[in-house]
């Protein structure tokens, strides 16, 4: 009777671990990653240390997109030039 029971759990497990043998794996799909869009190098967010004359501390980084650092850099270019030009006015006109 034990024996009949010892050979009945050996062909069980037998049956059974060829059975799983043969189950297919199935793996899931994956998906192809997408190709990075392609972003505006104005919009790059860039970090700059901003000077201030007078002070040894440092500040803080100043983060902007490239295209807000240009616009900063062209206004200061602008009020310099209307500097030069309001001196020049003045010198010759004959004022002081």
């Amino acid at each position: 009777m034990i024996g009949r029971l010892v050979v009945a759990l050996g062909l069980g497990l037998a049956v059974s671990t060829t059975v799983l043998a043969q189950t297919p794996v199935v793996t899931p799909a994956i998906a192809p990653t997408p190709a990075p869009a392609k972003v505006d190098p104005d919009l790059e967010i860039v970090c700059k240390r901003v000077d201030v004359s007078g002070t040894r501390i440092q500040l803080p980084k100043k983060c902007m997109t490239r295209k807000d650092w240009a616009a900063i850099a062209g206004r200061g270019k602008e009020d310099i030039d209307a500097a030069i030009r309001a001196s020049l006015t003045r010198n010759s006109v004959g004022g002081t």
